[in-house]
């Protein structure tokens, strides 16, 4: 009976102390995960910023065609 108590307790700790590992490897998966699409988005915002010139003569190349249409 107290070797029965005793496998029960080892085995629930055995459970918590899984549960624990699996959550601390999800929560880095996902910092990573996070981590990465930050990174993702800062280099494409970057990009786009580079491009910001060319969507200024893109803007006025519209304003132009609107501005020949409405004569």
């Amino acid at each position: 009976m107290a070797l029965d108590a005793y496998i029960d307790r080892t085995e629930q700790g055995q459970y918590r102390l899984t549960n624990h590992y699996r959550s601390s490897i999800y929560t880095f998966n996902s910092f990573l995960k996070n981590t990465m699409f930050d990174f993702s988005n800062l280099i494409y915002n970057s990009g786009s910023m580079r491009n910001l010139n060319d969507g200024k003569n893109l803007q006025q190349q519209t304003n132009t065609c609107q501005n020949d249409i409405s004569l």
